[in-house]
């Protein structure tokens, strides 16, 4: 739906301005607009679970490319 739409953009907008994303954040504001990961995506655990583990990828791959 377009808030499910929404919450992957504004995800998206905050690891480009801000080069990445601690999973905390996504219980602030603005992703907490509409409830939050669980609430929006409640009729699709799977893809919550889904996105909250190419968040920890993303920032594994930013850790490694500090690390070297």
């Amino acid at each position: 739906n377009s808030d499910q739409i929404n919450f992957v953009n504004n995800i998206i907008d905050y690891i480009v301005k801000n080069g990445s994303i601690e999973k905390e954040v996504l219980q602030e504001f603005p992703f907490n607009k509409k409830g939050g990961v669980i609430k929006l995506f409640d009729d699709k655990l799977d893809l919550a679970r889904e996105i909250i583990s190419i968040v920890d990828k993303i920032n594994d791959r930013l850790d490694d490319r500090l690390i070297v």
